[in-house]
């Protein structure tokens, strides 16, 4: 039963303003195919450009999540540097400031 959905085809039917008719059947004519033949090479046509335009949109939509990401981890690398470095100069100006009595640091601060 699959099999003859997939086999089988459908007529589709529209209607076209006189001048879009015209300009239809010129096209056929210039090309030597059928209008059947160039309706449905344009129906396709135009279903593959969609789907294209989906995926773009989507791969788009892939590519802005990761530049978001990105911005993310950044923005968290540059805070933990600027952590890291405060916590360095701590220790640094603690070291520096020795108790000449014990020679150990103080842990004053900066």
């Amino acid at each position: 039963m699959a099999r003859k959905l997939l086999d089988s085809r459908r007529k589709i039917e529209t209607r076209l303003a006189q001048e879009d008719l015209i300009r239809f059947q010129l096209e056929a004519k210039t090309r030597g195919i059928t209008q059947t033949a160039l309706a449905r090479e344009a129906i396709l046509s135009y279903l593959d450009r969609l789907k294209i335009a989906s995926a773009m949109k989507e791969q788009q939509t892939l590519s802005d999540q990761l530049h978001k990401s990105t911005n993310r981890l950044a923005s968290l690398l540059a805070k933990s540097s600027i952590d890291i470095n405060t916590v360095a100069f701590t220790f640094k100006y603690s070291a520096s400031v020795a108790s000449p009595i014990t020679g150990m640091i103080m842990m004053s601060p900066p």
